[in-house]
Formats: structure tokens, C-alpha cells, sequence
């Protein structure tokens, strides 16, 4: 029987590569996720603002607050990847999209909410949804963090 030396340095060229590859996607994720507690709570905050403000009572100040906290939603993504110096052009997988889909239905169910309790004048309760919205965009924002690190490291 023969053996070919060459194939012994193919496959551990090959063992090489993969084993270079799999350090590149840990890299990756590691870079990906949410470089400080900041990204995570200015998001949330931002969120919070835009579902409090049904209780000032006034379409002005409601769209208002709206426009200026999307402005500043709209900063935070650019503030992330100029920190990291990061830029994903890739599409979130099925897991991670899910996540933050469920973080954005949280959000104008959170809305609704404050909405409709500001239209029956029950204006104190707003606080509650203005809560459940910051923690649901927090821990949210966190988990969706996670779920795509681990998508990025298996190669999804």
C-alpha cells in the first residue's frame, strides 16, 4: 500500500485553516457584541422616553419626543462601530432575528399601552409601561447581542 506524504500536509494545511477561521469568527463576535453597558442602557432610555411620552397629553410633545429619541436611536448604532471599528454588512440570522423582532413588538405593544392609558386618563399608570419598555429593550438588547455573537461563531 502507499502512502503519499502530500497527503498528511494537505490535511493539516486544511486542520490550519479551519482552526485560523474558527479564531476570525470568535474575533468577530467578540467585536460585534455591545462594546459597553452604555449601548445597551441609551437605547433602552431612549426607547423608555419615546413610550413615556403619551403622558404629557399632547400630540406635539408626544411626536416631539418620538422624533428626537429616533435621532438619537439613530446615533447610537454609528457611536458602536466607530468604538469598535466595525462595520457587519451581514443580515442577522433566523435566531437573532427573532429576538430583536420580539424586542420591537415589546416596544409598540409598550407604546400602545402608554396610549391607550393616557386616552382613559389613567396617566400614573403610564410608568409601568415606560418600565417594562426600558427593561424589555435592556435585557432584549442583551440577548440579541448573545444570540448573534453565537450565530457569527458557528458561521451562520
Amino acid at each position: 500500500m502507499e502512502y503519499d506524504i502530500g497527503r498528511e500536509d494537505k490535511r493539516d494545511a486544511a486542520r490550519a485553516a479551519l482552526d485560523a477561521l474558527a479564531v476570525d469568527r470568535e474575533r468577530l463576535a467578540t467585536a460585534a457584541t455591545a462594546p459597553a453597558v452604555w449601548y445597551y442602557v441609551s437605547s433602552a432610555a431612549a426607547v423608555a422616553a419615546i413610550v413615556a411620552s403619551p403622558a404629557t397629553g399632547s400630540a406635539f410633545w408626544v411626536t416631539m419626543i418620538a422624533a428626537l429619541m429616533a435621532i438619537v436611536l439613530s446615533y447610537i448604532e454609528p457611536a458602536h462601530r466607530k468604538q469598535t471599528g466595525l462595520t457587519i454588512r451581514r443580515t442577522a440570522g433566523p435566531r437573532s432575528t427573532t429576538v430583536i423582532t420580539v424586542v420591537g413588538i415589546l416596544f409598540v405593544a409598550g407604546f400602545g399601552a402608554s396610549v391607550a392609558l393616557a386616552s382613559t386618563g389613567l396617566v400614573e399608570w403610564i410608568v409601568a409601561s415606560t418600565g417594562t419598555a426600558f427593561l424589555a429593550t435592556l435585557l432584549g438588547l442583551r440577548w440579541y447581542d448573545r444570540v448573534y455573537g453565537q450565530e457569527l461563531r458557528v458561521g451562520f
